[in-house]
């Protein structure tokens, strides 16, 4: 009768410590995955962020050399102005 019991006790553990290594790996894929996934965004998120920075330098450029900088400052002004009486 006590064997069995130490018996039945010492499978259950095994199947415990077999359940608790399957769940672990799960978990352990999960991670490399999440963590891949998570660099890839950031990969994309600092190409769109790079590309948007180069845009805006070109516009800036191109706004600056063809229409002058007069032209360039009064466009700002009038961004400004028009955004302040937006909001209110």
């Amino acid at each position: 009768m006590i064997q069995q019991k130490i018996y039945d006790l010492y499978r259950n553990e095994k199947s415990y410590n077999h359940v608790c290594r399957q769940s672990s790996s799960r978990i352990i894929a999960y991670v490399r995955e999440t963590s891949h996934t998570i660099s890839k965004a950031l990969g994309i998120v600092s190409s769109f962020i790079f590309i948007m920075a180069c845009i805006g330098t070109f516009v800036l450029f191109y706004c600056h050399t063809i229409l002058g900088p007069n032209v360039l400052t009064c466009f700002s002004i009038s961004l400004i102005l028009y955004k302040a009486m937006k909001n209110g």
